[in-house]
C-alpha cells in the first residue's frame, strides 16, 4: 500500500514484508503541474514488476514523477 501527499513524498507498507517508511519528493523545478500522480504510479508499479521491494519501487516512482513534473514536454 502506498499513500502519495504531493510535494510531501509518500508512504508505504508492504504486507508480505512488513516494510514500512517515507519517501520524500525528491525536489524538481515545476514545469508542468500534470501527470506526476500517474507517472508515480507506473514508476512504482513498474519497479514492482521487476521484482524490487516496496521501498525501491517507490524511490523508482518517485523519480520518475519528479522528471514529469521537469518535463516541458508532458501533455
Amino acid at each position: 500500500m502506498v499513500i502519495t501527499m504531493g510535494g510531501n513524498g509518500s508512504i508505504y507498507y508492504d504486507t508480505s514484508t512488513k516494510e514500512s517508511g517515507y519517501q520524500p519528493f525528491f525536489p524538481a523545478k515545476l514545469s508542468i503541474p500534470a501527470a506526476q500522480g500517474d507517472a508515480f504510479f507506473s514508476g512504482k508499479v513498474m519497479g514492482l514488476a521487476k521484482g524490487l521491494s516496496i521501498k525501491e519501487a517507490v524511490i523508482r516512482g518517485t523519480k520518475v514523477a519528479g522528471w514529469t513534473i521537469e518535463s516541458t514536454k508532458t501533455t
